[in-house]
């Protein structure tokens, strides 16, 4: 039976989420073992391990069917004429709190889900599920289709996150891990800007869109949509340094971040505030960052990178689109940091600690000091 034929009671909601669902009981901030700068609002305290694991049993993608069709309570047609479906909300408010869950880990604070971010998200799914084509704005126009909803399917492909194939609340942890599409480790995600667009201190809103595959062959779609933020500024974020994944304190293995790609050596970043440290291109490149391994089982261990090096990236990122159909704003470059261990054999077990010191084009110094822990235990 074709989705378009599916009547809205045979497509029952998965759950029914409520606000208390994501009440997260943080107890008392951890006695760390060691002293550290915090990512994010420098207000917010630190998790302990029992919080961050709390918060993700209660995210965790388990909760919902991984079939998108059954997310979807208004099918999508994928024929003329064509509709774009819609998607469980239930299934949306899981989406957008494992989001929430990654940023609060970095020190940052929550966004709301968004009608009009998700009705623009669901038309670019839409179209990508229909053409059975990837990408960003190269679906082709499918025969038969209303040039309005043609346009707003490739203006949502152009600019959101894409995904094919994945589940709804498990792509959160893909765009955040930030794969980049292809295996080569050296190239593969090396500005990490799915993560970059999540992890924006100036987030606001989020909006999602996702599309089950033509019955006659393609691809399941997810998209994740952004809000263009008015002032350029999340109103609950205080005084901070910089953004970090992973984030100072305790920061959680194998729960969908990081350590997910076994062939793809995971990155590190860093996004300063450009009040307290701005990228200067005229200025002599002095960036460098120093990874030390604390309590490596062989003695204290390190690796230090430049620009120079194939397993650096530094540069500047506007991350989310002005839109002046909204006020708009100008947009503001930050200087950020990608990098990693470039060592095929090095892995990052539960219990590690590792100490990470930025040294910036001007000579500035940012650091602050990770412990890694098995969130499954």
């Amino acid at each position: 039976m074709l989705p378009t034929q599916m009547e809205k009671s045979r497509i029952p909601p998965p759950i029914t989420f409520t606000d208390e669902d994501f009440i997260y009981n943080d107890g008392t901030e951890p006695q760390l073992s060691f002293t550290t700068n915090k990512s994010g609002d420098k207000a917010l305290p630190f998790l302990s391990k029992d919080a961050i694991k709390e918060r993700l049993a209660k995210t965790a993608p388990s909760l919902i069917d991984d079939d998108v069709s059954k997310l979807m309570v208004e099918p999508v047609s994928y024929t003329a004429p064509y509709s774009i479906g819609k998607a469980d909300p239930n299934a949306l408010r899981l989406a957008l709190e494992r989001a929430n869950v990654f940023r609060r880990i970095a020190g940052l604070h929550p966004v709301t889900l968004d009608e009009n971010l998700t009705t623009a998200a669901q038309k670019g799914a839409a179209l990508m599920a229909i053409t059975g084509v990837s990408g960003h704005g190269k679906q082709p126009k499918p025969e038969g289709m209303d040039n309005d909803l043609y346009s707003a399917g490739i203006a949502a492909t152009t600019k959101c996150n894409l995904a094919t194939n994945s589940s709804l609340v498990d792509t959160i942890g893909t765009f955040i891990d930030d794969h980049g599409g292809t295996g080569d480790n050296i190239h593969a995600n090396a500005k990490v800007g799915h993560r970059m667009k999540f992890l924006d201190h100036r987030l606001t809103s989020l909006g999602f869109g996702i599309a089950p595959a033509n019955p006659t062959g393609g691809i399941n779609a997810t998209l994740a949509n952004y809000s263009n933020l008015e002032n350029a500024k999340h109103p609950d974020m205080g005084s901070w340094d910089f953004v970090a994944w992973p984030a100072p304190g305790y920061f959680p293995l194998k729960a969908g971040v990081f350590d997910r790609y076994p062939s793809l050596l995971p990155r590190w970043s860093v996004t300063l505030n450009r009040e307290t440290y701005r990228f200067i291109i005229s200025q002599p490149n002095q960036a460098k960052v120093v990874i030390t391994h604390v309590n490596a089982p062989d003695g204290e261990k390190t690796w230090t990178y430049d620009t120079s090096a194939p397993n650096m990236y530094i540069g500047t990122s506007d991350i989310v689109f002005p839109d002046s159909s909204n006020g708009g704003y100008k947009p503001e470059p930050y200087m950020s940091y990608v990098f990693f261990i470039n060592d095929p054999t090095h892995r990052y077990n539960d219990g590690d600690i590792y100490k990470i010191e930025l040294t910036t084009p001007k000579g500035e110094t940012i650091s602050y000091t990770t412990e890694f822990f098995d969130a499954t235990k």
